[in-house]
């Protein structure tokens, strides 16, 4: 008998290299990390800034890519959660500990039997838990309309984005870190619904609105610095989650309160 080879199985390590390239950037920006823990140099933490964004690229293609040839998998679908756990749960994590939270520390004792605990670690260790449980609840959820909860790669962006800064020396405070990091922690494992992003025709009455956020964009990159233009799109993604919520929230009071006035 003679075994045909199967060429779905050969079309799928196309979008399966993009999800492996993923993970593979996620490590080296955690290895980066590492090396600026110990002397800190700006450029290394804008390398590993850049190196979770590259790695959020092949994380956007590798899917859409995976549908358009026909070879989604489980097997895809388990290797994207652990990619995106390494590149957007440990990797931002590691990186915003050897940024500012490796400072946080606490002491034991004293004389020689001082012991410093790095309290920063345990801190840090709150953002790549949440990342792992946000993953496992949409694998378990198969969410196809909108996201429960942010996306871990819109969190870890965030994270990543604290290197261009800086590079002018402007580390940031533990205090606003701490802050992000369980911010994030919280949104990633609330039940707040974010729409995920849907390629479809723009239709005509949308073209000047359209054409009114491409002209902001473009102010902001070349008035203010690239990066800014990134804060806001990211910013403005965490925010429409919240004010869905909120809406729906005042929506639902409004009609039970209209409900109970009918009685």
């Amino acid at each position: 008998m003679v075994i045909k080879p199967n060429r779905n199985v050969w079309k799928s390590w196309l979008p399966n290299g993009f999800t492996i390239g993923n993970l593979i950037f996620g490590f080296f920006s955690i290895i980066i990390s590492a090396k600026g823990l110990y002397q800190y140099h700006a450029s290394d933490f804008m390398l590993a800034s850049l190196l979770i964004a590259i790695a959020a690229a092949f994380d956007g293609i590798d899917g859409p890519l995976a549908r358009h040839l026909g070879t989604n998998s489980e097997i895809g679908e388990q290797l994207d959660s652990l990619a995106d756990l390494t590149t957007f749960g440990i990797a931002p994590a590691m990186f915003l500990y050897a940024l500012s939270l490796h400072e946080v520390t606490f002491t034991i004792g004293q004389g020689e039997s001082q012991l410093v605990v790095p309290a920063g670690m345990f801190l840090s260790a709150i953002y790549p838990a949440a990342a792992a449980y946000r993953l496992a609840r949409f694998n378990a959820a198969h969410q196809k309309k909108s996201f429960t909860g942010l996306p871990s790669p819109v969190a870890g962006l965030s994270i990543a984005l604290l290197a261009f800064p800086g590079l002018k020396g402007i580390v940031p405070e533990v205090l606003f870190s701490s802050l992000l990091l369980l911010a994030l922690s919280i949104l990633m494992v609330s039940t707040i619904p974010y729409e995920k992003p849907k390629p479809s025709p723009m239709p005509k009455r949308y073209l000047f609105a359209m054409a009114t956020l491409v002209g902001l964009a473009l102010f902001i990159v070349f008035a203010l610095k690239w990066y800014w233009l990134f804060y806001a799109a990211i910013a403005t993604y965490i925010l429409s989650g919240i004010l869905t919520l909120l809406v729906t929230f005042l929506d639902r009071r409004h009609l039970f309160q209209k409900r109970k006035g009918s009685r």
